[in-house]
C-alpha cells in the first residue's frame, strides 16, 4: 500500500488503534479537579510539571532506542505508560496523585524517539515524508472518535476512561512487538557516516574507526549546529500552532463571537487534516522538502497573524483551514529532515532532541502566549508572523547547509 513496507502499516494500525484510546491527555484535568476534588491551580501546576516530564521522556527514549532493539524500547515505554495509567486510577491522595502525572509524564513519550526512527529504519529515504504523514494521518483520524466517547463517558464514567487508554496503550505495545522488526540500527547494515559528510571533512574522517567513535559521542547533537538550529525553527513553529487551544480561544470571545465558534473552528481544522492530508501529500512529494517546510511555516504562522483581523466565523473558518494546511506540512516533513540529518546510529536520539522540543514548545506556549495578548492582541498575531518571517529565513539557510553535508545522491532524491 502506497509503496509503503507491511511492517510500518502495522505501526500505523497499532497508533491509530492508540490514539482513538487517548483519553488521559483530554480528560486528565477534569479528571483531577472533579473527581479527586484537587484544586485547578494545583492541577494545571501538575500538567505542566507533566509537559516537563515529556521533555525528558523524548530525550531519554531516542537515547534507549539508539543503544537497544527499536521494537523493545518502543513495547517498553507503552507498557509503562500503561501501568501509569492504571496507577492513576487507584491513586487515593494528592501526594499519590502528584506524583503519578508527574511520573506519567516521563514515561509517556519514552516510545515515539524510537518510534520515528524505526520508520526511518523501515522506509526509503524519498518515502519516509509518505511515511510520517500518514501516521500524522492516523493520530487526526483517532482524536474525533476518542473525542465523542471520551466526552459521553466523561461524566460518570472517568476512572474507566483511564482504563481504556491503558488497554489501547498495551495493545500498541503488543502490535509493536509481534509486527516491528527486531533488529537495532547496531545489528542492521548501517551505512557509513563518511558517505553524509562533505568531501573535505570525508578525507578527514578517513581513520579506522574514526566514524564509530564520532557515532558514539553522548555531545554529538550538542555538536550538530543544523539539528539545534531546526530545533529552535521548530520550536516556534510549534509555539504559535499551539496557540489554538491557549489565545485564540480568548481572542475569538474578547472579539464577539462565542464559545461554539471556537468549538465550530477546532472541529473544521480536524475536518481539513482528515481529509485534505492524503491530498497534500501529492504535493509534498512533488516538490522539494524545503519548499514544504517554508510553505507550511507561512500558512501556520501567516494562518494565526491572520486571526487578528477575524470578526466573523466564516472569516474564523478560513485562518483556520489556512494553518491547518501548515499543521499536514510542517508535521510529515519534521521528523523526514531529522531523519535525514542524523547518523544512522544517532537516529532515535536526533529524534529523541526534536520531540523534546516540540514538548518546550508546549510548555512555554502558553505563558508566552499570555503575556504577549496581555499586550494587545495586535502583538501576538504580529509576533506570530515575525516567527513565521524568521523561520522560513532561517529554514532556507538550514536546507541549503544540510544539503552540502548530504551525499549527491541523496541531495538530489530530495529535489
Amino acid at each position: 500500500m502506497l509503496g509503503l513496507p507491511r511492517a510500518f502499516w502495522g505501526l500505523w494500525f497499532g497508533a491509530l488503534c492508540n490514539r482513538i484510546g487517548t483519553f488521559a491527555a483530554p480528560f486528565l484535568v477534569i479528571y483531577l479537579t472533579d473527581r479527586q476534588g484537587m484544586s485547578a491551580t494545583m492541577a494545571g501546576l501538575l500538567i505542566t510539571l507533566q509537559g516537563a516530564g515529556m521533555m525528558a521522556s523524548n530525550i531519554i527514549g531516542g537515547f534507549l532506542a539508539d543503544r537497544f532493539r527499536r521494537r523493545v524500547v518502543i513495547a517498553s515505554g507503552l507498557f509503562l505508560t500503561s501501568a501509569v495509567l492504571l496507577l492513576l486510577v487507584a491513586a487515593d491522595t494528592v501526594t499519590r496523585l502528584a506524583c503519578v502525572v508527574v511520573l506519567l509524564g516521563v514515561v509517556g513519550d519514552l516510545h515515539r524517539p524510537g518510534l520515528n526512527a524505526l520508520v526511518a529504519d523501515l522506509v526509503p529515504e524519498n518515502r519516509r515524508v509518505r511515511a510520517y504523514s500518514m501516521l500524522h494521518w492516523a493520530s487526526n483520524l483517532g482524536i474525533p472518535v476518542a473525542g465523542v466517547v471520551g466526552g459521553l463517558l466523561s461524566r460518570n464514567h472517568l476512572p474507566l476512561l483511564l482504563v481504556a487508554d491503558a488497554a489501547t496503550t498495551a495493545l500498541f505495545a503488543v502490535i509493536v512487538l509481534l509486527g516491528a522488526p527486531g533488529q537495532s540500527t547496531k545489528d542492521a547494515s548501517a551505512l557509513d557516516e563518511r558517505d553524509r559528510l562533505s568531501p573535505t571533512q570525508s578525507d578527514s574522517a578517513r581513520g579506522a574507526d574514526s566514524t564509530a567513535a564520532a557515532d558514539s559521542r553522548h555531545d554529538v547533537l550538542l555538536r550538530d549546529p543544523l539539528l539545534l538550529a531546526f530545533l529552535l525553527v521548530s520550536c516556534g513553529v510549534f509555539a504559535v500552532y499551539f496557540q489554538n487551544f491557549t489565545t485564540l480561544p480568548l481572542s475569538i470571545v474578547n472579539g464577539g463571537m462565542t464559545a461554539a465558534d471556537y468549538g465550530f473552528a477546532i472541529a473544521c481544522n480536524g475536518i481539513v487534516v482528515a481529509v485534505c492530508q492524503p491530498l497534500v501529500l501529492r504535493l509534498l512529494e512533488k516538490y522539494s522538502e524545503t519548499t514544504g517546510l517554508v510553505v507550511s511555516y507561512a500558512l501556520t504562522c501567516g494562518g494565526f497573524a491572520l486571526t487578528g483581523l477575524v470578526e466573523n466565523l466564516p472569516l474564523l473558518i478560513a485562518t483556520v483551514a489556512v494553518w491547518s494546511l501548515g499543521e499536514i506540512g510542517f508535521t510529515s516533513l519534521g521528523p523526514a529532515f531529522v531523519s535525514r540529518l542524523a547518523p544512522e546510529r544517532l537516529r532515535a536520539r536526533y529524534q529523541g532532541i526534536y520531540g523534546s522540543g516540540i514538548s518546550a514548545a508546549a510548555l512555554l506556549a502558553p505563558l508566552g502566549g499570555a503575556s504577549l495578548y496581555g499586550l494587545g492582541s495586535g502583538v501576538l498575531w504580529g509576533t506570530c508572523a515575525v516567527i513565521g518571517i524568521a523561520a522560513v529565513a532561517t529554514q532556507l539557510l538550514i536546507s541549503r547547509a544540510a544539503d552540502r553535508r548530504l551525499p549527491p545522491t541523496a541531495a538530489k532524491e530530495q529535489g
